[in-house]
């Protein structure tokens, strides 16, 4: 579909995409902000592992809470 100049119906119009972008940049912060508590999670999880299973638990803790 071609967007055209609603007074002057020409095809030679740039749009804005004010609203495709506001939306992504808030998609993004909101998909930062909720892996930041689970990462921290995990590493703590890992560290408690950290204790049995030696200095790699806190590793694999954290990658474990990332997913």
């Amino acid at each position: 579909m071609t967007t055209s100049c609603p007074k002057c119906k020409s095809v030679y119009v740039i749009t804005k995409d004010t609203a495709r972008k506001i939306g992504g940049v808030l998609g993004a912060t909101a998909g930062a902000v909720s892996a930041v508590p689970a990462g921290y999670s995990g590493s703590l999880i890992g560290m408690r592992v950290g204790l049995v299973a030696g200095p790699m638990g806190g590793v694999a803790g954290a990658i474990l809470g990332g997913l």
